[in-house]
């Protein structure tokens, strides 16, 4: 049998990619998340997890239960809330939320869930745009708070600002590349082989092309603005990629896997997190968000309300 709080060890695990970094997270001995691991696997009858020298990734099947699992916690939790009567919510009418097409498909469903489970009369309407607009309508008030790489926001002090994700940046691989054979790599390693390059402007901010094109011969260079085009790529062995750890997955689209190596030239890691409008009162929805924002994230907002 498999219990709730096994579930959780796994979660965390599988979060983490490591059983120490689940053990920070859930607060529990490295001994005791082990077990929960072992006695899963032996349940199901499959490996879930590979196991190398830094941590521990998701087999095919460990993708597809942590999907169930992450389903099964989230109707634990409803089920949680309905018998402590959470669904008379302290809060209610609208809350409009930006977030850019970049961060839409890693970031807005975990606190969407979580919000609307927390506070089911308020009303989210999601504005999905480019940096610069939400920037412009968090300033003229049209939108509450909003999701974006916060490098966007820089030199500007018309924003409190509260940080959920520092993303470093690593090589992405396939297995059977040249390339995996190696823990860290640098340009002159990559120089040699083709690069897939994500052609995005808020990525642009890190990576410059101009940067790679001085290591990389235009004819290894295979440009696109399709993040799954980039892993179907890397995962076939046509080339590699630079891209930060949130973009990240183990699959493509065709099932092929992917691996990451560090990299050794620097790169400032990526900061995602959300954003709203300084000098004006935070209203009850939108300190909803920033508290669920820090729970889903295990962050703090840098203001005082």
């Amino acid at each position: 049998m498999i219990s709730i709080r096994s579930l959780q060890y796994f979660i965390a695990v599988a979060k983490e990619a490591s059983i120490t970094g689940a053990t920070q997270r859930v607060n529990i001995s490295q001994s005791a998340v082990t077990a929960a691991i072992r006695n899963i696997e032996a349940e199901v009858g499959v490996k879930l997890f590979q196991r190398h020298a830094r941590g521990m990734t998701l087999t095919h099947e460990g993708h597809i239960f942590l999907r169930h699992a992450e389903n099964l916690m989230s109707a634990y939790d409803r089920t949680c809330n309905a018998v402590r009567k959470r669904l008379d919510s302290p809060l209610a009418g609208s809350l409009a939320l930006g977030i850019t097409p970049l961060l839409i498909g890693y970031f807005l469903a975990p606190i969407l869930d979580r919000y609307g489970r927390s506070y089911p009369d308020v009303s989210v309407n999601v504005v999905e745009h480019r940096t610069e607009f939400l920037r412009h309508h968090l300033l003229g008030g049209e939108i509450d708070a909003a999701v974006v790489l916060l490098s966007g926001l820089e030199g500007s002090r018309a924003f409190h600002t509260q940080l959920m994700v520092e993303s470093p940046w690593h090589v992405w691989v396939s297995p059977s590349h040249p390339l995996a054979c190696a823990e860290c790599l640098d340009w002159a390693d990559l120089a040699r082989h083709r690069l897939v390059y994500l052609q995005h402007e808020a990525l642009g901010d890190f990576l410059h092309l101009r940067e790679v094109s001085r290591h990389v011969p235009d004819d290894m260079l295979i440009r696109t603005t399709s993040i799954e085009a980039v892993r179907n790529l890397v995962a076939r062995g046509v080339g590699c990629a630079i891209l930060p750890d949130f973009i990240f997955r183990n699959w493509s689209l065709d099932g092929d896997r992917l691996e990451t190596r560090d990299f050794s030239a620097p790169i400032e890691p990526v900061s995602i997190g959300l954003a709203w409008r300084r000098g004006y009162p935070v209203g009850a929805n939108t300190l909803g968000l920033i508290e669920i924002a820090g729970e889903v994230y295990r962050t703090k907002a840098g203001f005082e309300v």
